[in-house]
């Protein structure tokens, strides 16, 4: 019986010394390929961009291990973005030649999530119906990063979704709050506007009826102006307080009595918003509707008020010095 938990013994050492000398092998091989990897950036950097440059001919880069691919990779898709014009077209050109999308189109359906958002960023670069059919595959994947990478790469060359389309992937999991979902739309809103404002007339969730609200408002267009200033009446509050934002982006006076209107909104939200709007269009006959928002019971609005009249010039300052009440943080 001692013999046999001896043995036992034993072999369980020999397992864990087993292990320990895998897990210091593998990391031996990660240190080498990481000094590898820097040794080979630089050197591939200077040759990328002398050839891209027609300093010199097409260079001879060996891709035959997947250090040295992986290198080619990153320093291409860094160097490439100093580039336009006719050095960037070169260059991608080398690339495609040396294979490096075939690469990246494997890449791009590995399960390793870091290597698959890179590959697929890097195919915006390699138009071409096997490109588009890798990214719309990737569209399908849960992981909120990788999708969304893909529809950007899509949308990057042109042939991404229509509004109706983005709006529908903004419904995914934790797509709506994503900065990256939020510039696709908002891109999309500046390039295409009557398409949003035909979206604008659809049932929308509240939450994506905000967003594209606010993307309207940062078109700058005229023709977002009365849009806009029918969302004011929306009877969710969200899209009022994105609605009286988006007017303060638009730009423009015709703002004004809207704006008016919405500093006196049952949500604090929204009076924040139409606060700060006033200010940024310096709308400077609208002073009188800030005041009461020095008395606001949400100290936010005070401050915004406060900061609002302030940019409207003497006529601001004077309705300050007239106003009292606590302007401090709520205890």
């Amino acid at each position: 019986m001692l013999s046999l938990v001896w043995l036992t013994s034993l072999a369980l050492m020999c397992a864990s010394m087993s292990v320990l000398a895998a897990l210091i092998i593998a990391r031996l091989h990660r240190d080498h390929v990481e000094r590898v990897r820097l040794t080979l950036r630089p050197k591939l950097a200077r040759a990328l961009m002398r050839f891209a440059a027609g300093q010199q001919e097409a260079p001879k880069i060996r891709i035959e291990r997947r250090v040295e691919r992986e290198a080619l990779v990153e320093t291409a898709l860094d160097t490439v973005q100093l580039m336009q014009g006719g050095t960037k077209e070169r260059l991608v050109a080398y690339l495609r030649a040396l294979g490096i999308d075939a690469i990246l189109r494997r890449q791009a359906l590995c399960r390793n999530v870091r290597k698959r958002v890179q590959a697929l960023e890097a195919l915006s670069l390699f138009p071409g119906e096997k490109t588009i059919d890798v990214l719309q595959r990737a569209e399908a994947s849960r992981d909120l990063r990788v999708w969304l990478t893909a529809l950007r790469a899509r949308c990057a060359l042109g042939v991404g979704p229509d509004i109706a389309g983005l709006i529908e992937a903004s419904e995914r999991t934790g797509a709506r709050r994503s900065s990256a979902m939020q510039e696709l739309i908002a891109e999309r809103v500046r390039t295409h506007l009557n398409e949003a404002l035909a979206a604008l007339r659809t049932p929308l969730q509240p939450l994506t009826r905000a967003l594209l609200v606010r993307a309207l408002g940062e078109t700058g267009s005229r023709h977002a102006l009365d849009p806009l200033r029918l969302a004011l009446h929306n009877p969710d509050p969200a899209v009022r307080a994105a609605a009286a934002g988006g007017l303060g982006a638009l730009g423009f006076d015709g703002a004004a009595d809207a704006l008016a209107r919405a500093t006196r909104d049952s949500d604090w939200r929204v009076r924040l918003r139409a606060a700060e709007a006033i200010g940024q269009l310096h709308l400077w006959r609208q002073a009188e509707h800030l005041t009461p928002l020095l008395s606001d019971p949400v100290w936010w609005v005070r401050y915004r008020a406060e900061e609002a009249l302030k940019r409207l010039g003497d006529l601001g300052v004077k309705q300050l010095a007239r106003a009292s009440g606590p302007t401090r943080p709520d205890a």
